[in-house]
Parts: C-alpha cells; structure tokens; sequence
C-alpha cells in the first residue's frame, strides 16, 4: 500500500487503491479497511 502510494506522489485515495490492489495484485480488501490501514501507516492523499 505504501509502495503504491508513493508510486503516484501521494495522489491516490483509498479508493483508487483498493481498485489497484485488486486488479494488479490480486488482493481484494474492504474499502473501509484500505482506509483504516492508510491511516495507521499514516498515509492521506492529496485534497484537490
């Protein structure tokens, strides 16, 4: 998830990671625990 993150500077949101997390890595998570684990790794994307 970090790794992702990084990847695209910070512009990606939990959404857009869990998207990528299931089509590129094959794991499928809840929405709302990508948002979680974003927020104990300290993890916030950029506000528009």
């Amino acid at each position: 998830m970090k790794k992702v993150y990084e990847q695209y500077n910070g512009v990606y949101g939990y959404r857009q990671i869990q998207l990528f997390l299931q089509h590129d890595h094959g794991v499928w998570m809840n929405h709302k625990k990508v948002l979680r684990l974003m927020q104990v790794l300290g993890i916030r994307s950029q506000i528009r």
